[in-house]
Order: C-alpha cells, then sequence, then structure tokens
C-alpha cells in the first residue's frame, strides 16, 4: 500500500511551507518531518482516523496531526489518499 496526495492537498502543503520558510526554515523542517512521520503511521494501521464523512460506501477519515493540523484521506485496496491538509490557522473552508 502506498499514501497518495492529491494535487491540492500538495499545494496546500507547498502553501504552508512557503509561509512558515518566511520566518524559519529549519521549522519548516520540523513541520514536514512530523507531518510526514505521522501520515506514514497510516501505512501500519489505515484506519486509525476517525471517521469524518460517510458517502455510499466511500468513507473519509480525520487524522490528527497535532492541536493545529489533520489530514482527511481515504483509504482504498491500493492506497491511501490524502484529500485535504487543514491547518486551523488558515481559513480552510474558502
Amino acid at each position: 500500500m502506498k499514501i497518495v496526495w492529491l494535487v491540492a492537498a500538495r499545494n496546500q502543503l507547498e502553501s504552508i511551507l512557503e509561509y512558515i520558510s518566511l520566518d524559519s526554515h529549519k521549522a519548516a523542517e520540523k513541520y514536514t518531518s512530523g507531518l510526514f512521520s505521522k501520515t506514514n503511521d497510516l501505512l501500519k494501521h489505515p484506519d486509525i482516523g476517525m471517521v469524518y464523512t460517510t458517502k455510499g460506501n466511500k468513507v473519509v477519515r480525520r487524522l490528527i496531526i497535532d492541536k493545529t493540523k489533520f489530514i482527511l484521506y481515504r483509504v482504498d485496496e491500493k492506497c491511501i489518499t490524502v484529500l485535504v491538509l487543514v491547518d486551523a490557522r488558515t481559513n480552510w473552508k474558502k
């Protein structure tokens, strides 16, 4: 099984990292390291996230990364798809 980030989620990550890097490259690296460490846990335990929503037979789960970040993801037979990266310090519902 592998983890696939949708383009929108990758763009969100890039945007957040660009913003953090303006202040500190080290902080941006720490952010990335923590995020990938936690998302890689999904490879061993893909259902650890709370069910966020269900539509038909598709379940979207939420994995809390820390007090300000979470991802929404979906699991199928072949991969774990990261749909959205949310940093609560941003306006993510726009």
